[in-house]
C-alpha cells in the first residue's frame, strides 16, 4: 500500500487525468480499504 501511495504522488498530472490509470488507482485503494482517497481521485476525474 504504501508504495502504491508513493506511486501516486509522483505520478505527473497528464497521467492523472487518464481515466484508465485513475479506475486502476482507485481499484487498488479500495482493496486496501482506503475510501476516501479512492473518492477524492474519483471527484477530480474530469468529465468527459
Amino acid at each position: 500500500m504504501k508504495i502504491g501511495k508513493k506511486l501516486l504522488a509522483k505520478m505527473p498530472e497528464i497521467y492523472r487525468n487518464d481515466n484508465i490509470t485513475s479506475t486502476s488507482a482507485i481499484d487498488m485503494l479500495m482493496k486496501f480499504g482506503d475510501v476516501e482517497s479512492a473518492e477524492r481521485i474519483s471527484r477530480s476525474i474530469k468529465a468527459k
